[in-house]
């Protein structure tokens, strides 16, 4: 998949610019597509990045743990790309560290949702236009769809007049980041999760194990039924046989109601949404699978 242009040797950065970027260190998990590609352009331009290899749920108070170098001999500036870590933010931040947060994220206890995606907020920080970011490689359009996918998934792209193609490309660099070396195995697994779909009360259901990624099944599902929003449920079970998960996306109003009525465990910002959200619970107790049951009409023990 070629996303990248070819390079022009001049770059064309203003001097605050260049300012910016020598007095700037990024750390950042590498965990899916947008985070990938907010490193490539990072070290295109000459930050200071330090890398973690944290998966989803990358904190950056585990990552000083693991690896007790990452905030040594930083640069003025340090820029915290969804690591959040609220108490140690605070204890740099009184340490003199000019730390900022990029994120769009709300977490259970501490709500960072904004409009903006953390890759469009990376390249406002740094004022980079969309010739400046072709200069550096890469084909601005690209970017932007990885920015919008990681915000609004593939509704988002839609309405930003990406084609079913472009689509399918982005999702797939977005997989790939996230997948790495497990890819093609994961790739087999979501076609037999697809296969497996069952639907009723016009809802599909997705029969799934712990350990399971379906976002490929879930790609397939969307791009199969343009034009609407469908409501999709995956009920992801444990060795014991019992449902120790549970994830449903679909159209906002449903999912208002669903986080109004059933209590999740988590869900997406309701706030400012026009489309689609999602909501889950993790190890979901009798009276919540109940409640679920009750709410959405179907039958998922």
């Amino acid at each position: 998949m070629n996303f990248e242009k070819p390079r022009s040797e001049e770059k064309e950065l203003s001097q605050e610019q260049k300012e910016l970027i020598n007095n700037t260190t990024l750390i950042i998990p590498n965990n899916d597509g947008e985070a990938a590609l907010t490193i490539k352009i990072a070290k295109q331009l000459g930050l200071d990045v330090r890398v973690s290899n944290q998966s989803w749920g990358a904190r950056l108070d585990k990552e000083l743990e693991q690896n007790p170098e990452i905030l040594s001999r930083t640069k003025k500036n340090v820029w915290v790309f969804e690591m959040p870590s609220k108490e140690l933010e605070e204890k740099l931040k009184k340490e003199g560290v000019n730390i900022e947060i990029i994120d769009h994220h709300s977490y259970e206890e501490d709500d960072r949702s904004k409009e903006k995606s953390s890759l469009e907020q990376f390249l406002e920080m740094l004022h980079l236009n969309d010739e400046q970011i072709r200069k550096l490689g890469f084909d601005p359009r690209f970017v932007h769809g990885i920015a919008i996918n990681d915000r609004d998934y593939i509704y988002g792209l839609r309405d930003a007049g990406y084609s079913r193609d472009e689509i399918e490309k982005i999702r797939e660099f977005d997989m790939r980041a996230q997948m790495k070396e497990k890819y093609q195995s994961f790739i087999e697994r979501n076609e037999e999760i697809y296969n497996n779909r069952r639907e009723e009360n016009g809802i599909i259901i997705l029969e799934t194990i712990q350990g399971d990624n379906n976002s490929f099944a879930v790609d397939k599902i969307v791009l199969e039924n343009e034009g609407m929003i469908p409501s999709i449920l995956d009920l992801r079970r444990g060795n014991d046989g019992n449902i120790h998960f549970i994830y449903f996306s679909g159209p906002i109003d449903t999912v208002r109601k669903i986080t109004y009525e059933c209590h999740p465990t988590f869900h997406s910002s309701l706030d400012g949404r026009e489309k689609s959200a999602f909501v889950g619970w993790v190890e979901p107790s009798k009276e919540e699978l109940r409640e679920i049951e009750k709410t959405l009409g179907v039958s998922i023990t």
